[in-house]
């Protein structure tokens, strides 16, 4: 399963996300465990960097954002049980 959304990322950059969900197997193959992967791409908008010249402190930040969306991404798709 393949999601994509553009939206602003702390309220500053316009972005591009894609999550991927893919399933298989884990473990020795005479196991056969189910597993999901997923994974995040996170991109500033192409049409946007080409109007923008990211300062060092932008670029510092957007990284500093970037590590804790995946969590609250996935946390949409998984929420945990209370």
């Amino acid at each position: 399963m393949h999601s994509h959304k553009a939206y602003k990322l702390a309220d500053y950059y316009s972005i591009n996300s894609w999550i991927r969900f893919k399933t298989g197997f884990s473990g020795p193959k005479k196991e056969k465990n189910l597993a999901l992967t997923t994974g995040q791409d996170l991109n500033t908008l192409a049409k946007e960097d080409k109007e923008k010249d990211y300062s060092n402190d932008e670029i510092k930040k957007f990284f500093k954002e970037a590590v804790g969306e995946f969590d609250k991404v996935l946390s949409l798709f998984f929420p945990l049980e209370k």
